[in-house]
């Protein structure tokens, strides 16, 4: 009999079952029939067939029970793992529902057991690997290694593995941070060898030197603070070295050049020398000190010429400074007639050589000294010219540029002076020494710069008050000067009628020279009519127009000489007497009281 096809359903699986077990048995009994078994017998063969089919199906339950205890058993077994793992990994278990079949929980215990297998494993090896890379850093900076904690049965947490990292990260900064330096003073070390022609001492396989000879020495290096410092000495060391062969070749250079000036070589073989020598090589000075000593030789074959040479340098730089006689007797050996010796013109080389030092420590003294000598030299000038009548006989605005000037020196001078007081005070302090020009002290010959010219003034206010009140005359009353008519044909200009058109003017005389001075004031410009004494005679008034004189040049005018005889009141007349009162200084004023008597009453315009 054929088996019954598949159902989709237990329940029509089952109904099979029973049908096929109903046929099956159906057709054992016709069998059996057929054979002629008697019913005891038929019996016993369907007890057989029961039996069968119970031990069947109880060998299939058995095995499916195994299996179905095998499953959870390994639901149970896999629960443990996940949860063991969740707990390594710090992880949160994930709580799966009741209505799972073993089968679906198994599968999902499987896939995230293995999943939290992976991530374990993923971070183990990262432990690992972190250690392994502390260890080798660890190594080359010769420190004790950070991540000593580690325990390779425990799984280690994320935030465990961020400060291992860290600290990974860190000693690999230092030691790139290292190398880098410890390779820069390396490069360093072999140009200072390669500029000095150093060969390195190779004193064993592990010196420093000698790995900093090699290109890869610096990976065989400890990246240690003394390997780092010794390093640094070595290259300070090499730099002085290299510092002092620069000065050393240089200062021969400069020897050289000296004796070549001297001994008078032809500039081309100078500088096909010191062309040749233009480095800092040791050999290079090793053939300048070889030069140098040449030189020597044939300097101290021409001893006198060159004491000569550095006596004429004496002189410029104690004209250049300044220097007085009893400055420049200090060194005696530039005065004396002795034998030229070599110890005499090292004398005079070590006072040339100071002087030098000291022109170059008070340069900026020096300026401010010339600044300060051409400012009071034009003020100078500007108080001499100030008596010059002739001063007032230009067309070019002259007062006024002057009085520019004045103000411009009055302004910088006093300035200057102080910028000057402090500089030298500042040398004196630090040098102890006074600052001399022309064997007196500086400061002190300024001050007695000033004290002269105030007493100079003094000096000339009191020869001009001694002197007006001697020529003060008695008391008169004075009178317009008689105007005598020209014995000529009358023309037109002596027309009466003319004349009376015109008011008669006041007039007055300014004593002056032997000879009468007189002003007329008009709204035109000013007249001045002169009358020979000496004659008797007087010559007619002619209008001859004054320069246009502004307000400033005149007030100047006023200020500096209204006691010169030869100033005319003209400009006078062009202020009123407040402007007067308020432009002419009170010296200037008190002055000329000597002579005010013998002026006449001038009437000022209001």
């Amino acid at each position: 009999m054929d088996a019954p096809p598949p159902s989709v359903s237990r329940t029509s699986l089952q109904s099979s079952v029973h049908k096929y077990v109903d046929t099956s048995l159906e057709s054992l009994s016709s069998i059996w029939h057929d054979i002629g078994l008697s019913e005891d017998q038929q019996c016993d063969r369907t007890r057989v067939v029961l039996e069968h089919i119970q031990g069947l199906l109880d060998d299939m339950n058995n095995e499916e029970e195994g299996c179905r205890k095998k499953l959870k058993e390994n639901v149970r077994t896999l629960q443990i793992d996940y949860s063991k793992l969740s707990s390594q990994l710090s992880v949160s278990e994930i709580q799966f529902g009741s209505g799972l079949t073993l089968l679906a929980l198994d599968e999902e215990l499987r896939k995230n057991t293995a999943s939290l297998q992976k991530e374990k494993a993923r971070r183990l090896q990262q432990v690992k690997s972190l250690k392994t890379e502390e260890e080798q850093i660890c190594g080359r900076l010769q420190r004790t290694c950070l991540i000593t904690d580690i325990d390779h049965d425990q799984v280690p947490s994320l935030k465990q593995l961020d400060a291992w990292c860290t600290i990974v990260d860190d000693i690999k900064a230092d030691k790139e941070s290292r190398s880098a330096r410890l390779l820069t003073l390396q490069r360093a070390v072999q140009s200072l060898w390669l500029q000095l022609e150093i060969e390195p001492t190779v004193a064993g396989t592990a010196s420093l030197e000698s790995l900093f000879n090699m290109d890869d020495g610096v990976e065989k290096l400890p990246l240690t603070d003394e390997t780092e410092e010794n390093a640094k000495s070595l290259a300070t060391k090499l730099e002085n070295d290299l510092v002092a062969l620069v000065a050393n070749a240089n200062s021969l250079r400069c020897q050289i050049t000296c004796l070549y000036g001297r001994l008078e070589v032809a500039e081309p073989d100078r500088r096909a020398f010191l062309d040749q020598h233009a480095d800092c090589r040791p050999t290079t000075v090793t053939s300048l000190e070889t030069e140098l000593a040449r030189l020597e030789e044939l300097k101290r074959q021409h001893m006198s010429a060159f004491i000569q040479t550095v006596r004429n340098e004496l002189t410029d730089l104690w004209d250049q400074c300044m220097f007085g006689s009893m400055q420049r007797e200090q060194f005696a050996p530039a005065f004396s007639e002795g034998e030229a010796t070599e110890e005499l013109l090292s004398a005079h080389e070590a006072e040339a050589e100071r002087l030098k030092r000291y022109v170059e420590q008070t340069a900026d003294i020096y300026k401010l000294v010339a600044k300060r000598e051409s400012l009071w030299t034009r003020m100078q000038e500007l108080l001499a010219n100030a008596n010059n009548p002739n001063r007032y006989n230009n067309r070019g605005g002259q007062l006024l540029k002057e009085e520019k000037m004045r103000k411009a020196i009055s302004k910088e001078l006093p300035k200057v002076e102080k910028e000057l007081q402090a500089a030298v005070e500042a040398f004196e302090s630090s040098s102890a020494q006074s600052f001399m020009i022309n064997d007196e002290r500086y400061l002190d010959a300024i001050a007695a710069q000033w004290e002269g010219l105030q007493t100079k003034k003094d000096s000339g206010k009191t020869k001009k008050t001694q002197k007006g009140k001697e020529d003060v005359p008695p008391a008169h009353t004075a009178t317009t000067p008689h105007k005598r008519r020209p014995a000529t044909t009358p023309s037109s200009s002596h027309n009466p009628a003319k004349r009376r058109a015109h008011p008669t003017p006041s007039t007055g005389s300014v004593r002056g020279g032997g000879a009468h001075t007189t002003f007329v004031q008009s709204k035109t410009p000013v007249s001045r009519v002169t009358s020979a004494s000496a004659s008797g005679r007087h010559t007619r008034a002619v209008r001859a127009p004054l320069k246009e004189v502004n307000d400033m040049e005149a007030s100047m005018a006023i200020a500096g000489n209204i006691d010169n005889p030869d100033c005319t009141i003209g400009s006078i007349a062009a202020l009123n007497y407040r402007e007067f009162e308020e432009t002419v200084p009170h010296q200037a004023r008190c002055s000329s009281m000597g002579r005010a008597n013998e002026m006449p009453a001038i009437n000022l315009p209001e």
